[in-house]
């Protein structure tokens, strides 16, 4: 599980769920689309380094019904933080 929670909360909170194996994330979050913004889900997919320190992944996100879908992609690095 996979909460992002962005600050417009709870119109723009995408809760994924997946799956792990070994190093390698996939996970979904399906929507009917409605609303404001039409938001239709979304997918998000990576990779956490051997030691665990980093990672990257792509968000794919989608809004409106499958005949007029629009599409953003996002590309995710992070790193543990200090001490942590």
């Amino acid at each position: 599980m996979l909460d992002e929670d962005i600050p417009n909360w709870p119109t723009d909170d995408i809760p994924y769920s997946g799956s792990m194996s070994s190093t390698s994330f996939v996970a979904t979050y399906a929507q009917t689309p409605a609303g404001v913004c039409a938001f239709a889900g979304g997918t998000l997919s990576g990779t956490f380094s051997d030691d665990g320190l980093t990672f990257e992944a792509l968000e794919t996100l989608a809004w409106g019904p499958p005949e007029r879908k629009v599409t953003v992609q996002r590309h995710w690095s992070g790193r543990r933080a200090a001490g942590s």
